[in-house]
């Protein structure tokens, strides 16, 4: 992986499959969930052993798309803006 200082992945044409804009900084991968959070709110639901409530707002407020409890009763935020470490493999 090539190091960049703030590299937008999609500048040469390249999309996610879900044409979100994906901001890599450094070895942090940046995703705007936008455009994923209902699919993202169905796939926990899907899982009701484990989550007991899982719902997307209306409209974001601030850093915060949604939220989801798992079964230990913990509230837990669904974010706008999920990050990821990138590391290379092999």
């Amino acid at each position: 992986m090539r190091s960049a200082e703030r590299q937008e992945i999609g500048s040469s044409g390249y999309r996610s499959p879900d044409e979100l804009p994906i901001t890599r900084s450094g070895q942090v991968v940046r995703v705007r969930t936008g455009g994923v959070v209902g699919r993202v709110v169905g796939a926990l639901r899907a899982h009701a052993t484990q989550v007991q409530h899982a719902t997307e707002l209306a409209r974001p407020d601030g850093a915060v798309a949604g939220w989801y409890a798992l079964s230990n009763d913990v509230l837990a935020p669904i974010l706008t803006v999920e990050t990821y470490l990138a590391v290379e493999v092999g």
